[in-house]
C-alpha cells in the first residue's frame, strides 16, 4: 500500500513538472517568429492586392481598346480612346476612359514649339451611348514620349494634388480598318481635342483673356497640359501603353520634388540619377515596373 502511494505521488510530481509554462525567453522567441510570419504575410497580401489591381486595370484598358477598334470598323470612321484624369469624391483623382469620334468641325491655329505653319485641330466628342470606364484607385496609364528619350513616359495630371507639376492626356487612335495611327492622315489632322461636355467650345481654366479658348501662353506644352479638372487640352496620341501602380510609384519616389516643371534627365543620366521632377521619376518607375500593351502592326489588335 505504501509502495503504491509512493508510485502515485511520483507520477503526480512528474505530471506537475511536465506541465510547467513557457519561460520568458521561449515566449519572446515565439512572439518574434509570429511577428516575422505576420510581416511576411502582410507584404505578400499587399503585393497580391497590387498585382490584382494592375491586372484588373489592364483588362479594363484592353476591353476599352477592343471596343473602340470594333466601333471604328463597324461605323467606318476614326475612333479615339482617351485616358483622362477625373476628380472624384473626397479629392481623389482617377483615370476615366472615353471613346470619342470626330465631331465634324476643326480649327486652324499656329502654336509655338511646333512648325510655324498653322496646324489643324479636330474636335472630337464622346460617342453617344458608350459608357465611360474608370480605372481602380491609384492606377495610372502612360504613353511613350520618344521625342525626349525611349525611356520617357507621358503621364496624367494628379488632379487631387494641384501643387504638383501637371501631366498630359494621352490616347490611342483607330482608323476605319481597325489599325492604330498617330494622326488622321485622310484629313491632314495634326491634333485632336475632346469636347468632354459636347458644348462646341474648348475650355481652359487658365484661359487667355483675349481668347477664352486658348490657354495662357501659346507654347505646345500649354496646349497639351491639363491643370484643371475641366480643361480640354490637345491629346497626345501614343504607339503603345503602360499600366502602372501610381500609389506604388509615389512610395518609390521622392515626391517632394514633384512640384518641379516638366523635365526629363539627359540620356546619359537615366541609369543612375534622378532629375528631380515628377515626369522623370515616374518614367523611371514605369520603365521598371509597368505592364505594357502593344498593338499588332497589321490588325491593330491589343496585345498584352
Amino acid at each position: 500500500m505504501t509502495h503504491q502511494m509512493f508510485k502515485s505521488s511520483s507520477r503526480l510530481s512528474h505530471m506537475r513538472t511536465s506541465r510547467r509554462g513557457f519561460s520568458l525567453t521561449e515566449l519572446l522567441v515565439a512572439m518574434g517568429i509570429i511577428a516575422i510570419i505576420g510581416g511576411i504575410t502582410a507584404i505578400g497580401i499587399r503585393n497580391v492586392s497590387r498585382e490584382a489591381r494592375i491586372s484588373s486595370a489592364t483588362n479594363t484598358v484592353t476591353a476599352a481598346l477592343d471596343s473602340a477598334r470594333a466601333l471604328a470598323i463597324r461605323r467606318n470612321r476614326t475612333v479615339a480612346v482617351v485616358f483622362r484624369p477625373r476628380l472624384v469624391r473626397d479629392g481623389e483623382s482617377r483615370i476615366e476612359i472615353i471613346l470619342a469620334e470626330f465631331a465634324g468641325d476643326s480649327e486652324v491655329r499656329s502654336i509655338l514649339g511646333t512648325s510655324p505653319q498653322p496646324r489643324i485641330f479636330d474636335r472630337f466628342r464622346p460617342i453617344p451611348g458608350i459608357a465611360r470606364r474608370e480605372l481602380p484607385k491609384g492606377i495610372g496609364v502612360a504613353g511613350p514620349f520618344h521625342a525626349v528619350d525611349e525611356r520617357a513616359w507621358l503621364t496624367a495630371t494628379d488632379l487631387a494634388r494641384p501643387e504638383e507639376a501637371p501631366g498630359r492626356v494621352i490616347g490611342v487612335m483607330y482608323r476605319a480598318d481597325g489599325t492604330t495611327v498617330m494622326q488622321d492622315s485622310s484629313r491632314n489632322t495634326h491634333f485632336i481635342w475632346v469636347d468632354v461636355n459636347d458644348d462646341g467650345e474648348r475650355y481652359f481654366h487658365e484661359a487667355d483673356s483675349n481668347d477664352p479658348q486658348m490657354p495662357q501662353g501659346n507654347h505646345i506644352d500649354d496646349w497639351m497640359s491639363q491643370k484643371h479638372p475641366d480643361d480640354e487640352p490637345l491629346i497626345q496620341m501614343v504607339q503603345f501603353l503602360a499600366v502602372y501602380d501610381y500609389d506604388a510609384a509615389r512610395d518609390w519616389s521622392d515626391t517632394s520634388v514633384w512640384v518641379n516643371a516638366q523635365s526629363w534627365p539627359a540620356p546619359n543620366d537615366w541609369p543612375n540619377e534622378d532629375s528631380g521632377t515628377r515626369e522623370a521619376e515616374l518614367s523611371m518607375f514605369i520603365t521598371e515596373f509597368a505592364d505594357r500593351i502593344h498593338f499588332n502592326r497589321y490588325t491593330g489588335v491589343a496585345l498584352r
